[in-house]
């Protein structure tokens, strides 16, 4: 009886998980989130940025870029359409890398969104297409329990 109740529970919250993430993954930033919005340019195909930030407690980290199409990113800039086709790539303190994406967050721009727990996280943002005139933006959020998002550029 109690292993019955334990998987009810835990369905439900796997069920309120994934509705969370399905609903942060349309939007920009929520209030209360701690985010990063980065911009910039690359000059030519197979460039890359790094980005390096610590989550301060478990969270739900999201990172995506807005590029092609634009949109508004998390810190309510206008990002201008015809940018880059990006590629995301999560890596954990150690350098294993944990997920990357590809067009997954609308037309030709990028998503990561997934539970990571505190610590040290390098992403990379790429352009390995010959697409768009250059222009990138990026957005890094943590939600659930936001208190720490620290950020580097290398």
């Amino acid at each position: 009886m109690r292993h019955a109740k334990r998987a009810g529970r835990s369905g439900a919250l796997l069920g309120a998980l994934g509705a969370a993430m399905a609903a942060l993954s349309s939007q920009q930033a929520r209030a209360g989130d701690s985010y990063i919005s980065l911009q910039g340019s690359f000059s030519a195909q197979n460039q890359s940025q790094l980005f390096d930030f610590s989550l301060g407690a478990n969270a739900l980290m999201v990172a995506r870029t807005w590029g092609n199409p634009g949109g508004t990113n998390a810190a309510g800039e206008l990002v201008a359409g015809n940018g880059i086709d990006s590629t995301l790539t999560l890596f954990n303190s150690t350098l294993v890398q944990l997920a990357t994406d590809d067009d997954g967050g609308g037309g030709l721009n990028s998503q990561i969104a997934n539970l990571y727990p505190a610590g040290n996280y390098l992403l990379r943002l790429s352009n390995p297409f010959s697409q768009g005139d250059g222009h990138w933006a990026t957005d890094i959020s943590a939600g659930g329990k936001p208190d720490r998002l620290d950020r580097g550029a290398k």
